[in-house]
């Protein structure tokens, strides 16, 4: 037996004119609301002496370090809640039709471009609040589980990335595109939790598929998919059974290569759903995932377990040099990742959101790739980030070159008034607002909530099909030992560093490849980080010690009050 709290907050906050997150596209900028957004909240707390944990769920595009640092230190503020940094679990459900200007690192500011006071508090708000009302709403209760796929015949998910999607050794289907439904896991998993005389009170489902129904052209705040399917599977409790207050979220598991969108529109030049209306594609798309989830949650079956029934571990790994274990490198010694490095492949896109006109590839690539022949040579046939071709070297901050020799200490000539994001970057290099520090977040964190039998591991970054599904069979592996029976991956959680590709992904250098920061090594290292959480797991709570690794840094308030966003006339 257990106690359970669910709980729903408002999250819709909005500076008109700023960037929605996710798109990085000029025009796509917030001038209202379409349909509210919410964090959802779920605490648990073992009857038998585990503690608690939090989990939340937010409609928002990413959690960055900053959000979660906040979020903690107000959680840290208030001891009743009986919970700590590593039993708090934040996790967002990556639509792009949400607010930006809560990032704390000037690649993430830059892309919307800035930072807004009133977005990051009104986050840190709701979000703090959902668990203040989710732990006042504490009852006795049980957690159950339930998995199984989505029919191929339901267009709820497809692969947009299946060339290096075939390029993986453990893939050995080759039928190109079409073969993308199944190129996916289309298995959802649902957590169940009732009170103790079996009235529901939540549900989380885990699915991937990218929070891209809505497209760049659309101006309003939206949940996108999955949104639309808590809001289906809430009716649905509160009305089918008789279940008011119901709280139900749609995480998402591993979606890097995973797109809602199949059909090409000639008039749009985009992949979109199954309809020209964005919001209908969305709706259609939740509808489908929340019917699957309604099936999973009246067959689920309770949780078990041998040892402590509920559980929680937070390690953390500095990626801009992690050394990484050989076992998942394919026995290779010596592995290490990388400085954040932007790849060119990141300028242009997907089907599905475009970037740059193909027409520039070859002039782009023939800057970066004479710069990287010179980076080649001075680093050596070892380089983790080959065969990247580098744009912007985020990890050393104004110490690293754009397309490898355009120093990143002054402002880009030319560039900076044709596209708001480099305009951004110029602002803060001109004012001194930006330093030697990382552009990008490389002091990550990987955590494991343990309930029963069932485990959940939040990822740091956006996890593309096969990584997601190694990472999640080495820990399903490791926690064997204390017998865990399934596990879930749930990315875009506590901090976002970009995308986890495969090593086979990355040297296709793809979008997803080229934005996987800290090099060929980025899932090895994600995975090495991962056995060292499970390895705590499987010791005595009280034989654990306290170093839980580096510390993220945090960003200079001063610095980044002059990050602020500026609407543009």
């Amino acid at each position: 037996m257990m106690k359970i709290g669910c709980a729903r907050t408002d999250i819709t906050v909005y500076e008109e004119g700023m960037g929605l997150l996710g798109w990085a596209y000029r025009e796509n900028v917030v001038r209202g609301v379409a349909m509210p957004l919410n964090a959802r909240a779920f605490v648990l707390e073992d009857s038998a002496g585990g503690g608690r944990v939090a989990i939340v769920i937010a409609e928002i595009c990413f959690i960055t370090q900053a959000l979660r640092q906040a979020v903690v230190d107000e959680i840290e503020r208030r001891p009743h809640l009986g919970l700590s940094d590593e039993r708090i679990m934040l996790s967002a459900t990556h639509t792009h039709s949400s607010p930006s200007g809560f990032s704390q690192v000037a690649f993430y500011a830059a892309t919307t471009p800035g930072c807004s006071e009133h977005v990051f508090g009104g986050l840190v708000e709701g979000i703090v609040s959902a668990i203040e009302q989710a732990v006042a709403r504490l009852v006795p209760g049980w957690a159950s589980v339930g998995s199984g796929p989505i029919p191929v015949s339901e267009p709820v998910a497809f692969n947009r990335a299946i060339h290096s999607y075939e390029a993986n050794h453990d893939v050995h289907t080759r039928t190109g595109e079409d073969h993308s439904p199944t190129a996916i896991d289309r298995d959802m998993t649902v957590l169940r939790l009732d009170d103790d005389s079996g009235r529901p009170l939540g549900m989380i489902s885990w699915f991937g598929v990218h929070g891209t129904s809505i497209h760049r052209d659309n101006l309003l705040l939206h949940p996108d998919n999955k949104g639309m399917a808590a809001a289906w599977f809430e009716r649905f409790a509160t009305e089918g059974l008789r279940a008011p207050g119901f709280v139900a979220a749609f995480a998402q598991s591993p979606c890097g290569d995973v797109t809602p969108n199949r059909n090409f529109s000639i008039r749009r030049g985009l992949t979109i759903g199954e309809h020209d209306d964005d919001f209908e594609s969305a709706r259609r798309n939740g509808e489908i995932q929340a019917r699957h989830a309604r099936t999973l949650f009246e067959s689920a079956l309770p949780v078990g377990g041998r040892k402590v029934h509920l559980d929680a571990a937070l390690l953390t790994a500095d990626f801009a040099d992690l050394p990484v274990d050989p076992a998942f490198v394919d026995g290779r010694p010596g592995r290490r990742t990388s400085p954040a490095v932007v790849g060119v492949r990141m300028l242009f896109g997907t089907s599905e959101g475009p970037g740059l006109p193909y027409l520039l590839v070859p002039f782009i690539e023939a800057l970066a790739r004479t710069s990287a022949r010179m980076v080649a040579l001075a680093r050596g046939s070892d380089d983790p980030q080959a065969p990247k071709l580098p744009l912007l070297e985020v990890g050393l901050g104004t110490k690293g070159r754009a397309l490898g020799s355009v120093p990143m200490d002054r402002p880009f000539p030319l560039v900076g008034d044709l596209d708001p994001t480099v305009g951004f970057l110029n602002r803060i290099l001109e004012d001194g607002a930006v330093d030697e520090r990382p552009w990008a977040p490389q002091v990550l964190p990987a955590q494991v909530i343990v309930i029963g039998d069932f485990a959940i591991a939040a990822v740091a970054g956006e996890l593309t099909t096969v990584a997601g599904r190694r990472l999640r069979a080495g820990l399903l592996d490791r926690l064997k030992g204390r017998g865990v029976r399934h596990v879930v991956s749930m990315p875009y959680s506590n901090t976002y560093a970009g995308y986890i590709t495969t090593p086979e992904e990355y040297e296709c250098q793809g979008y997803e490849g080229g934005h996987t920061l800290f090099g060929r090594w980025t899932l090895g290292g994600h995975r090495t980080l991962f056995d060292r959480v499970a390895a705590r797991l499987l010791q005595d709570p009280a034989d654990r010690g306290s170093d839980r690794g580096p510390v993220p840094p945090r960003a200079d308030p001063a610095l980044v009050k002059r990050w602020a966003f500026v609407p543009r006339p």
